[in-house]
């Protein structure tokens, strides 16, 4: 008898669902959609800016696009007291898209690239797709050097601050000149938990014997990659008291996350709502009945206002010089 209950609850089931199926759609019922978001795929990377001192009073390099990054000396004097410098512009890296991302995008997909990282290296982070094969990330740098320790404390006589810049954040430059090579670069080391440490091959301040430039003998050190004696070498030819020949290396590990925006399309069938179809969030589209409708115009820009930390428009604009720069 119970397994005749069952058998019959079971049809009746059945038969309600085959009626509902037919039934005419209330006006209360639509399809809308909704943004869904799904991690395809990210890469882990460290991306350099590097800054060599001119003559001119300032610091300057370029990012890959070709723009200008510029910092004077005054403000290269200020960081040396409190460890680092907020940079005012944004920083461009280029790469291409993981194999993932790249078909979302061709196949007609939508991709947010956002950036993640450490904290203390940017004080902000953008990113966007470029064509159907690249991306490209904007990054405002923080360039962190130590505080109340510069390469004049080692070097008398010279005639500018020059940073150094902790292993934490990156590196100094130097460019050498000696019997076997001209204009061969150099990393140094500075640890700042540690300063008076030295780590060949990476050259501590304290191998320059003065504002001459000219290294002290006895010291394994990497010239051009090389690693070789510090003997016959000098940072620069007679331009150290200036300033000449030096250079600072940052670096910014980052985490590139690629993900995939998609417009869900999703049925809401509730007799008892009395709600317009443009109440529903994430940008609903549609109109009673069983038709489809297409993605509305403005869900995107709605779907961009749920990831405020991605904007649907380049932050800078590479026709204004003035963003070059770091005043």
């Amino acid at each position: 008898m119970k397994k005749r209950i069952k058998t019959l609850r079971r049809a009746a089931a059945v038969l309600a669902s085959v009626l509902l199926c037919f039934l005419p759609r209330t006006a209360s019922a639509y399809w809308y959609y909704e943004p869904r978001e799904e991690v395809l795929a990210f890469i882990d990377r460290t991306f350099s800016v590097e800054l060599w001192h001119y003559s001119g009073g300032y610091w300057q390099g370029q990012d890959v696009n070709g723009r200008e990054i510029r910092i004077s000396d005054r403000q290269i004097d200020a960081a040396a007291l409190t460890g680092y410098l907020n940079a005012t512009q944004y920083v461009c890296w280029t790469g291409q898209l993981p194999d993932a991302a790249l078909l979302e995008v061709q196949s007609g997909g939508r991709v947010r690239v956002s950036v993640e990282g450490r904290g203390d290296l940017y004080s902000g982070a953008v990113g966007r797709t470029l064509g159907a094969c690249d991306f490209e990330i904007q990054v405002q740098p923080v360039f962190h050097v130590a505080a109340n320790a510069t390469l004049n404390s080692f070097v008398s006589g010279i005639c500018i601050t020059i940073p150094l810049v902790s292993s934490a954040y990156g590196c100094n430059l130097y460019s050498l000149y000696g019997f076997s090579g001209l204009g061969v670069i150099s990393p140094g080391l500075f640890l700042q938990s540690d300063p008076g440490r030295q780590v060949a091959p990476y050259m501590h301040p304290s191998v320059i014997s003065g504002s001459l430039g000219i290294l002290k003998g006895g010291y394994t050190i990497s010239a051009g990659g090389v690693q070789t004696s510090s003997d016959g070498w000098s940072v620069g030819f007679l331009t150290l008291s200036r300033g000449g020949a030096v250079g600072l290396r940052f670096d910014f590990p980052v985490r590139i996350v690629f993900t995939a925006l998609r417009a869900e399309l999703m049925w809401a069938d509730d007799p008892d709502a009395e709600r317009e179809v443009t109440d529903v969030p994430g940008g609903a589209s549609g109109q009673s009945g069983s038709e489809v409708p297409p993605v509305p115009d403005g869900f995107w820009d709605s779907f961009y206002d749920t990831y405020p930390d991605y904007p649907s428009e380049p932050v800078f604009d590479p026709n204004n010089a003035r963003i070059h720069r770091l005043y």
